[in-house]
């Protein structure tokens, strides 16, 4: 079973992004498609804790295990904001108690023109997001969430 991020249907307006997916078995989603295969995201505060209600923040953490022939390797995906553009910033943990021996892979640019971006999380397991971006002249606005159980039917 794979696990996405799901975004809000505005997003397809942006097509030069190969982080996002669109997928038509579940209308209006766009998914990250950052991950190979996994059985489950687990949503961590900026100090590395589950979150709870309401202590997402700016920055949405998730630690994400990679199953292939070699075993599960974890990774963690970070999104935020700098300077109007949102950013996916990826991790290799080496150790998952000990943020010291993190391995950086890689930061890119997700969304550009992000005008306002915000997380909350209204229940345990389930971040969701406000956010307003601009594209060609126009903004628009768009909401979605992450969950840690999500199965889109893709195999």
């Amino acid at each position: 079973m794979a696990v996405y991020w799901g975004a809000g249907s505005s997003l397809n307006q942006i097509n030069n992004i190969s982080e996002m997916q669109y997928a038509s078995r579940e209308a209006g989603q766009l998914m990250v498609k950052d991950i190979k295969s996994s059985e489950s995201v687990q949503v961590l505060d900026l100090n590395g804790q589950p979150t709870a209600a309401g202590e997402a923040g700016g920055q949405l953490r998730l630690t994400v295990p990679l199953i292939d022939d070699k075993g599960i390797e974890y990774q963690v995906v970070c999104y935020y904001m700098q300077n109007n553009t949102l950013y996916r910033e990826r991790f290799k943990l080496n150790d998952k108690r000990n943020s010291g021996d993190d391995q950086f892979l890689d930061k890119i640019p997700a969304v550009d023109k992000i005008i306002e971006l915000s997380f909350f999380s209204p229940q345990y397991g389930v971040v969701e997001y406000h956010m307003i971006a601009g594209e060609n002249g126009r903004s628009f606005a768009s909401m979605g969430k992450a969950s840690t159980r999500v199965h889109y039917g893709l195999e």
